[in-house]
């Protein structure tokens, strides 16, 4: 009975959705022409300073005249709708009064636009324009924000497309406010500031473009942006303050509006993907998806893996105790992490809000865990006991059986990784989690290895452990930053992962050649210990913004996987 009362209900849900709800091609070109509008206020203020410096003046009046008109006529569509721009009026009380201050800030801004065009602006005509355009621009920005987070709401558009649509059209206005950059050096206006944006936009276009780039999308949307990527690295070089010059300046601009242009198809493409999704699917399938629990992506790999980390972490801090180095901090770091381990465990059981874990419904993994929960109360025991007396049965067992709780924490990482889960990560991301988060814990295996031989603890053993350790530290961290072709790996194309790992490694350079060391002394003990910390926290780091990359990762396309040499070419 419930389940007919619940097929009922979704059927009702599903028909009453297409009757009233925006449509996804409506919300595409909404996004889409908001969007736009961002473009408008950084094109508008270059023709304005492009015609101050008198370049082009005849054409860029024309220019402004059109932008001015556009920008007026889209923002009152986008309050009211509008047939001829096949806009739709969003009523959330929100959205229009967001709209609102637009209006309020455009309305002097329009009256100086319209005296350059008129020919009878003034210097302070010009010096309105460069102080507030950006201030039109971010709440502008933060229209198009809202139109995002709405179409969630009313529309059966994708929020990852829907987030594409504005990431892509955002990159037109980038073109415009580089322009406008060198067009306020040139002018000598507020140029300090127009040199330190220049900067952050490059640098914003560059990462947003890379991202697009990186992710799975149609092949027409992916050859368009490998078009625009072209035009960018023609231009990207030239976007300094130093060829800030009238003699120059106009042709960098020329190549930013081609960069535009080209941009703007593959926003139309965009916005025409959305239409070809599918706007219902069939009952059953809905039915599954309303009662499926939300999706963990790489949480559950980032804390499993975690959990092989604390591991080693808890060993190496027994033995700085029983060495008495750095003993306060390792006194209070062995509690903490056997409590994040015993806390994450528990979570993985019974679930944990504070760590956004549900129960799993695998049985194999539901299994798993009672035997993980047998192993690990007995070493939490010893661990404790061992912290606060030092008791020395309690330190044998823990480095008895370490390894064996970093064997079964490293199976229960594995089961994740290939249960239903994790199965909407790709392949790559889900090993680069996995890897990742596999670094931490070597970090402190082999400080605790390093520890054991120093102390002729099964000295050969351990020296074979930490050699082996060592390498494989290496080499990964070499694939996660070059790409691998035997992992199939490309080489990390988002920007703010790729400058992580480089810190990493960084720190790993300065760490490696204390370890290889035959002999420390008491003041290399307490560095490479400050070292490895900084080594765990900042690998960590990386490992969080691979989980948090999910969306611009999953099941990335990258063509020098297939044709290194084409690809280079290509993006020449």
């Amino acid at each position: 009975m419930k389940k007919r009362f619940l097929l009922l209900f979704v059927f009702i849900s599903l028909l009453s959705s297409n009757l009233f709800a925006i449509t996804s091609n409506q919300m595409g070109i909404i996004i889409n022409l908001a969007g736009k509008q961002r473009m408008l206020t950084q094109k508008m203020s270059k023709e304005a300073l492009l015609i101050k410096n008198n370049i082009d003046t005849k054409t860029n009046i024309s220019l402004l005249k059109n932008d001015y008109a556009l920008f007026d006529t889209t923002l009152k569509g986008l309050q009211n709708g509008d047939k001829e721009l096949k806009l739709v009026k969003v009523n959330s009380q929100t959205i229009q009064s967001q709209l609102k201050k637009v209006e309020q800030l455009w309305q002097p801004f329009s009256t100086k636009i319209k005296n350059v065009i008129n020919k009878t602006a003034t210097n302070d005509d010009y010096l309105y324009i460069t102080n507030n355009n950006i201030e039109l621009l971010k709440n502008m920005h933060k229209a198009v924000l809202l139109f995002v987070d709405e179409s969630k709401k009313v529309s059966k558009i994708k929020s990852n497309l829907a987030q594409d649509i504005n990431i892509a059209g955002r990159q037109r206005m980038l073109t415009q406010k580089l322009a406008k950059d060198m067009m306020q050096i040139v002018s000598n206006l507020n140029s300090e500031n127009a040199k330190k944006d220049l900067i952050e936009t490059k640098k914003l276009f560059t990462d947003s473009l890379n991202s697009l780039l990186s992710k799975k999308t149609l092949p027409k949307i992916k050859g368009q942006l490998l078009v625009v990527k072209k035009l960018w690295s023609k231009v990207n070089p030239y976007l300094k303050p130093k060829y800030a010059k009238k003699q120059k300046v106009y042709t960098i601009t020329k190549v930013l509006d081609k960069t535009k242009v080209e941009m703007n198809k593959a926003v139309n493409l965009y916005q025409n993907s959305a239409k070809r999704q599918i706007l219902a699917k069939s009952l059953s399938n809905l039915v599954n998806q309303l009662m499926m629990r939300k999706n963990l992506k790489g949480l559950i790999l980032n804390l499993s893996g975690r959990q092989r980390m604390l591991t080693q972490r808890i060993s190496k801090d027994s033995l700085l105790i029983a060495t008495n180095i750095d003993k306060e901090n390792a006194q209070k770091d062995i509690l903490f992490a056997s409590n994040l381990y015993n806390k994450t465990l528990n979570g993985f059981i019974n679930g944990d809000k504070s760590l956004k874990l549900v129960p799993t419904k695998d049985s194999k993994i539901k299994l798993f865990l009672k035997e993980v929960k047998q192993n690990w109360d007995a070493f939490y025991k010893n661990v404790q006991n061992f912290a606060k007396t030092r008791d020395k049965n309690s330190l044998k067992y823990i480095i008895a059986n370490n390894e064996n709780m970093l064997k079964l924490s490293n199976q229960l990482v594995q089961m994740y990784k290939h249960s239903a889960t994790s199965s909407k990560i790709s392949k790559e991301m889900a090993e680069k989690i996995d890897l990742s988060g596999r670094q931490r814990m070597l970090s402190q295996k082999i400080l605790k290895e390093k520890l054991l031989s120093l102390f002729n603890i099964n000295k050969t053993s351990n020296d074979k452990k930490l050699q082996k350790d060592m390498y494989d530290f290496d080499i990964v961290l070499h694939d996660l930053i070059k790409g691998s072709k035997q992992r199939n790996w490309s080489p990390e194309a988002i920007t703010h992962i790729l400058t992580q790992l480089k810190l990493v490694e960084s720190i790993w350079q300065k760490f490696k050649p204390i370890i290889e060391k035959e002999k420390l002394s008491r003041a290399d003990l307490a560095s490479i210990n400050k070292l490895d910390m900084k080594l765990l926290f900042e690998m960590n780091k990386a490992v969080k913004m691979y989980e948090e990359a999910l969306d611009i990762y999953k099941d990335k396309l990258n063509p020098l996987k297939n044709n290194p040499l084409q690809t280079k070419k290509m993006l020449k």
